[in-house]
């Protein structure tokens, strides 16, 4: 259990005035953790238990950490071309050009719906995106967010682990159905389908999940639930996303 130790210790150094995150909770929001699998997660940081190895593997996967076999090369010039990778603290893909890629923080829903830039934060975790990217053309506020491990909302098409990144200069809801970052009545943050109806002096608003098993729409007055606003509930557009294929 040495190891496991010294990890744990790392993982607690990540948290605090001195770590990337000030507080166990405000990490734990960014994991997309359930209650439940948020009690588990101070307790294993306190040292009152030990959690199961893939929940223990994705909390290090979530903070950048990486597990090397012996054998295993560093990553090379020809992973630049790859359309996502992340820019981690202490470590950039070798052969990258700034020309080529597009520097986009990645952050929890709560903090991509906030109004406001990033500043130069040096915890700040950034994802770089292919300017290839035909969506991202002509767009400049973006923000990534990674759906939550306890998230399974939007299955098939998001699963927990996947990355979106949305525009938040555009919040039209602007066809049936478009994907956007959302408040929902109960003040979560999160990614949801929309569509907009006019009613007499009115808009209606429909944000609904694509597991509507579990998740059952919720239908807002622009009016009387917004206040007029739409920036109240409407977050901005998902331009594009990623599927982490090993998880699936």
């Amino acid at each position: 259990m040495a190891r496991y130790s010294e990890l744990l210790e790392r993982l607690n150094g990540m948290i605090g005035e001195e770590g990337r995150w000030r507080c166990a909770n405000r990490l734990a929001e960014d994991m997309g953790l359930t209650p439940s699998e948020k009690t588990k997660f101070y307790k294993t940081l306190g040292g009152y238990s030990v959690p199961r190895a893939d929940a223990f593997l994705e909390w290090l996967e979530f903070v950048g950490a990486r597990i090397e076999f012996p054998g295993d090369r560093p990553p090379g010039p020809g992973d630049a071309g790859r359309a996502l990778c992340f820019d981690r603290p202490g470590y950039r893909p070798p052969g990258l050009r700034s020309e080529d890629y597009v520097v986009v923080p990645l952050v929890g829903a709560e903090r991509a719906f906030a109004s406001g830039g990033f500043g130069p934060d040096p915890d700040q975790e950034w994802v770089l995106v292919s300017r290839r990217e035909h969506s991202l053309r002509s767009r400049a506020n973006l923000v990534a967010l990674r759906v939550g491990r306890g998230d399974r909302s939007m299955l098939p098409l998001l699963s927990p682990g996947d990355v979106v990144v949305v525009d938040r200069d555009d919040r039209r809801p602007a066809e049936p159905g478009r994907l956007m970052l959302v408040r929902l009545p109960d003040g979560a943050a999160c990614i949801r389908r929309v569509a907009a109806a006019p009613v007499p002096g009115d808009l209606q608003l429909t944000l609904y999940a694509d597991n509507t098993r579990d998740c059952p729409p919720a239908v807002l007055s622009l009016a009387r639930d917004c206040r007029g606003d739409l920036t109240a509930v409407l977050g901005g557009a998902v331009v594009t996303s990623w599927t982490d294929l090993t998880r699936k």
